[in-house]
Formats: structure tokens, C-alpha cells, sequence
């Protein structure tokens, strides 16, 4: 039995990780990272709650550890598993830039030279030096991307090129010193300059047909792009919608939403406030004034 330790109990954590870990034969969540609440141990009786990941990696009970902290904080905790040299699992993506991922890579490639070191004094023998190909092998196809990225033109961009913002590819329109607007299957979408980045030849070469019809689904004009309403929706589905809301929010440069989940029994809008508690888009939130919404609404200041 692998008693495994979970980094972080927000929507990632409490909706997929968990509940998998908790099902799979072989698995037993022994342990969750929960900064202040104790919402874990409430839905998992007999777990270890921990406040911070340094008590959690001396667990030595702990065979494996899943991160499912905001995308910020994926890098340096997956290092910090890995110094320990126990196996670590992160929820994508894991690290936000490729630098990092080959930090953690040339990491293991350090740690099997010093391992080879010890072989050679005979400080180790075979056995250990087959569990680190084993475990490091698992890292790195974990961690190494698949591909390797087409190097960037240095050229500026100009209206007319094939452009990336986030996920989302399309044709630059207009482009201003502040301002940049981008088409994407009539869709218009304006962001911040310094977010856009070109498009290499060989993603969109390769892009099958299929993920080039693909819409944004929320419009980005007038009162549409800053407003979410969530009433009458499950939990499970008004915090999925939620984590689109904001995505589309922050590649539109919103800095300012509302979100709408009304009184009720008061659980959704603690879904909603436990969620934002978690995500990278917010910087922080509020209850909505009187003559927006009061307490069946919560303001999010976007942390762009």
C-alpha cells in the first residue's frame, strides 16, 4: 500500500485528486496540505492534515506526493519532493516556463551523478543504482516535454501574424502600444501587448483540423465579459465554469468581475469563495455592494 500525501485541497485537489487516490487499489490518502481549513479531514476522516509542504515532506510514512497547488507554486514544491527523493505527481502544467522544467530535470541528472559517485567508493551498490534509473526514468518522462519548441523569431510583430495567447491561436488585427487585438473565429479578443507571442510554423502546420474550429465560448464585449452567473448550477459545474470564466477573463485583460451565486443555502457561494482562495487569476475578493448583489455576489479583483 502507497500512502500518499496530497499538496493542496482546492478544486484540482477536492474534485479529481482525491477522490482517485482515495478509489484506486494500492493507494491510501494518508495526508493532505491544507493551509488554514480543514475540509479534508472532514470529507476523509483519519487523514493528517498538514499547514505548510516542510512537515509534509518529513513524513517519511509517505511514499508519493501529488501537487495540486496553483500553477505558480508547481515548480518549487515538485523540487522540493524531489529532494527527498521521493516520487511526485503534478498536476499540470509543471512548472510555467521550460526553464524550469529543465531545472528539475538537470536536478535528477545531479543526483544520479553523485549517486555514481558513491558507487565507485562503493558507498552504494547496484540495487540503489537500479531504483534511481527506475524512479528517475518515471521523473523525466513526467517532466521532459515532448517536443521541442521552434525557436521564436526576433522580428516584432506586425497586424496580419499568427499569434498565442494562452491557449487560444489567431490572426493579429490591430496592434497599439497599449492594445492588441486578436481574431479568432469571429471572435475578437483584446489583451495586453507583452502577452502575445507568435505562433511557430510547426504548430500550426501540425494543428489537426479539428482544434482549428475551436470557439471561445464566452464574448468579451460590454457587461458579458465581466459577469458570471452561477445560480441554479451544482457545485461541481459552477466552479468548472467558474475556471473558464476566469481564464477568459484574464486573457481579456478584465480586472474587475462579478461573480453571481446568490444566498441560498450559502454552499455554493463557499465554493466559490474556497476556489478563488486557490486560483492564480485572483488577486483578491469581496462580498458585492448592496446595489450589486450583496451577499449573493462576490467581486474578484483579477491579478493581472
Amino acid at each position: 500500500m502507497i500512502r500518499v500525501g496530497l499538496i493542496g485541497f482546492g478544486l484540482a485537489g477536492r474534485v479529481f485528486h482525491a477522490p482517485l487516490i482515495a478509489s484506486v487499489e494500492g493507494l491510501e490518502l494518508a495526508a493532505v496540505l491544507e493551509r488554514s481549513s480543514n475540509n479534508a479531514a472532514e470529507r476523509y476522516p483519519g487523514i493528517t492534515t498538514y499547514r505548510s509542504p516542510d512537515k509534509m515532506l518529513a513524513d517519511t510514512s509517505l511514499g508519493l506526493f501529488v501537487v495540486a497547488t496553483p500553477n505558480g507554486t508547481h515548480f518549487e514544491i515538485a523540487r522540493q519532493v524531489l529532494e527527498t527523493g521521493k516520487s511526485v505527481v503534478v498536476d499540470k502544467p509543471t512548472a510555467i516556463t521550460s526553464a524550469e522544467v529543465a531545472e528539475l530535470i538537470e536536478e535528477l541528472r545531479r543526483d544520479g551523478a553523485t549517486l555514481m559517485d558513491d558507487l565507485k567508493t562503493r558507498a552504494k551498490s547496484r540495487t540503489d543504482l537500479k531504483g534511481f534509473i527506475t524512479k528517475a526514468a518515471a521523473k523525466l518522462e513526467s517532466l521532459a516535454p515532448t517536443t521541442e519548441a521552434a525557436p521564436e523569431s526576433d522580428a516584432p510583430l506586425k497586424v496580419g501574424d499568427s499569434v498565442e495567447v494562452g491557449d487560444i491561436r489567431g490572426e493579429l488585427i490591430a496592434l497599439e502600444a497599449s492594445r492588441a487585438v486578436i481574431s479568432r473565429g469571429g471572435l475578437r479578443i483584446e489583451v495586453a501587448p507583452d502577452r502575445l507571442r507568435r505562433s511557430s510554423a510547426s504548430a500550426t502546420e501540425n494543428r489537426p483540423a479539428q482544434a482549428k474550429a475551436a470557439t471561445v465560448t464566452y464574448s468579451v464585449e460590454g457587461a458579458e465579459g465581466t459577469e458570471l452567473n452561477l445560480i441554479g448550477m451544482r457545485t461541481t459545474d459552477a466552479l468548472r465554469k467558474l475556471e473558464e470564466f476566469l481564464d477568459t477573463a484574464f486573457l481579456t485583460n478584465r480586472a474587475e468581475v462579478r461573480i453571481v451565486h446568490g444566498i441560498g443555502s450559502g454552499a455554493l457561494r463557499k465554493a466559490v469563495a474556497e476556489y478563488l482562495g486557490t486560483s492564480p487569476y485572483c488577486a483578491s475578493f469581496r462580498g458585492a455592494e448592496p446595489h450589486h448583489g450583496g451577499a449573493g455576489a462576490t467581486i474578484v479583483q483579477m491579478n493581472l
